[in-house]
């Protein structure tokens, strides 16, 4: 299976306007788009040489004349745009693009519809082959375009994608030229249009205009004329990697101890699993939800030793609580929020079927920027900034993808909770497992410091601790030095960084207010526990604590206490 793009050779598309004067019921797509969007090209091109002429000469009333311009260009544009939409889906005949036409004038300039349209005919000279391999299953084509194609692994559970070919994705996602993507039941739609684009009631106008303005501020950053200026030096790496690129990982369960060994090494008395420590957790209460809080991401980690300022490197990540269905939409929950400050995660909807049970997806480069800061979740959300300045964006941190179970309505007797514990514990493991390993090298990570938000919604009666219980118990059995599990331990040692490396840090942003309500007692239990921090306000709560290990975090999750007084 692959997603096949529209300069696929199998690629049609019905003409009923007859853009390619063809009397074929359908004609090559990517010919049609060719001879949609190139004459664009051309008339903005000699619009600006009209302006440039008009300015030179002092033409009389030149700034009125360059609006009236810019506004047949833009009229050009939404028909395409509308044309496109007809073709693709002659039943539905147009798609609503409101939104994106009533943005400013200065967001989208006639330079920057140029650039768009250019980065887009790029299509057949980034990705060849026409389509990009599916994550989880085998890969297919080969030959003579390889070392333009996306990087993928040999079963595709991962793909490589370059600053060039992430953004002349964009481009035909904001254009609406990409089909539904391939796999069965298949409900996303890879156009902007239906989710942020269309005034239509569906979400929140203010927040699709946020996200709008941020996509609008990140492909005038990074377009350079239909070209990226970061990926200046040329298609000369593997499969067109230039400077900066980003992977999308698919990661799985199977990389850990089947279930039988895992929880019967929990629950053995002796197993050395249960003596490792907790990882270090600290809780930092917020005003408001805060997607990019400095309190989380902006302060060093503390050595868990030495409780000194270290030097070592640290990875940012950043958990989000997804759907199993990866992607973006018209609303503003955690994951749809992070989908408008991050572009570059944008082509993930196009090879990420839904994620099983075991599954997770991490998204990490050093193409990652984040391009804007949300406050708030759902009806409070709202953009707070904007990071116009390559100098301001976070480039670099990582994005770990993870679907947690919603069981409103569901009945939470002791047993059924205990599997729905283990399912969730799974999921997690299998993340932040995927954080201890550097891909790319093979080696132990230095450290990652991994942001977690309130983790899904609904399960175990809405009980917040014992999720914030579960991702503690989970990133603690997976950091530093991996113990032996049974048979299936660690069986060179000789790769194994120096003591303290390859550790997971959690940092648990969460409201105040909600923390307020929580049960006094639990919150005086969780204090207690060595290496639990509560910051407020960027200061940290120190109380008296005592030593866990993972045996008796286990025994209290597992019993259902749950630090439960």
């Amino acid at each position: 299976m692959e997603y096949r793009l529209p300069n696929h050779p199998s690629s049609l598309i019905s003409d009923p306007l007859s853009i390619l004067d063809s009397e074929e019921l359908q004609v090559p797509y990517w010919e049609f788009l060719k001879a949609l969007l190139k004459p664009m090209t051309s008339s903005i091109e000699a619009a600006a040489v009209e302006a440039r002429t008009d300015i030179e000469e002092g033409t009389s009333k030149a700034q009125n004349v360059e609006f009236k311009r810019s506004q047949r260009i833009h009229s050009m544009f939404f028909d395409a745009l509308d044309t496109i939409a007809c073709s693709l889906s002659p039943t539905t005949r147009t798609q609503d693009f409101s939104l994106l036409r009533s943005q400013s004038p200065d967001l989208l300039p006639s330079e920057l519809i140029h650039s768009i349209i250019q980065s887009a005919l790029q299509l057949p000279t980034l990705l060849p082959s026409g389509y990009l391999p599916i994550l989880g299953n085998p890969p297919t084509g080969s030959g003579q375009h390889e070392k333009q194609q996306p990087a993928a692994s040999a079963s595709s559970t991962s793909i490589t994608l370059s600053s060039d070919q992430i953004n002349c994705l964009i481009c035909h996602m904001l254009l609406g030229t990409l089909p539904t993507p391939p796999w069965p039941d298949a409900s996303w739609e890879p156009s902007l249009a239906q989710a942020w684009f269309a005034d239509d009631g569906r979400g929140d106008r203010e927040i699709k205009n946020a996200y709008i303005k941020v996509l609008l501020t990140y492909l005038g950053d990074t377009l350079r004329d239909g070209h990226d200026q970061q990926d200046k030096e040329g298609q000369e790496g593997e499969a067109g990697l230039g400077r900066t690129g980003v992977t999308y990982r698919l990661v799985e369960y199977p990389s850990i101890p089947r279930d039988d060994v895992l929880f019967a090494s929990l629950s053995n008395e002796t197993a050395d699993l249960r003596n490792k420590p907790l990882v270090p957790l600290t809780v930092c209460l917020l005003d408001e939800e805060d997607d990019d809080c400095e309190h989380c991401f902006g302060i060093e980690m503390k050595d868990s030793n030495t409780s000194k300022e270290s030097s070592i490197t640290t990875d940012m990540v950043q958990l989000i609580s997804a759907n199993k269905e990866v992607g973006f939409g018209p609303a503003a929950t955690q994951e749809e929020r992070l989908f408008g400050a991050v572009p570059c995660l944008l082509p993930i909807v196009l090879f990420t079927p839904p994620l099983s049970p075991t599954q997770g997806v991490l998204v990490s480069g050093n193409g990652t920027a984040v391009y804007a800061r949300f406050k708030g979740h759902l009806r409070t959300a709202k953009l707070d900034t904007i990071y116009s300045s390559p100098d301001a964006q976070k480039k670099g941190r990582s994005f770990l993808f993870l679907d947690a179970l919603e069981m409103d309505g569901e009945s939470h007797g002791r047993d059924r909770e205990l599997e729905l514990m283990k399912r969730e514990l799974r999921k997690l493991i299998t993340g932040f497992g995927a954080l201890e390993i550097n891909e790319q090298s093979g080696k132990w990570r230095s450290r990652a410091r991994v942001v977690v938000p309130p983790w899904g919604c609904g399960t175990f009666g809405g009980d917040l601790r014992v999720k914030l219980l579960l991702i503690w118990l989970s990133a603690s059995i997976v950091s530093g030095e991996l113990p032996s599990f049974g048979d299936q331990g660690q069986e060179d040692g000789d790769e194994k960084e120096e003591e303290g490396m390859g550790a997971l840090e959690l940092r648990f942003s969460l409201r105040q207010d909600i923390w307020n309500q929580l049960d006094p007692e639990w919150r005086h239990s969780i204090q207690s526990i060595s290496r639990f921090r509560l910051r407020v306000d960027g200061n940290e709560n120190d109380v008296a604590q005592t030593t866990w290990n993972i045996g008796r975090f286990w025994d209290e999750v597992s019993s259902g206490k749950c630090l439960l007084p």
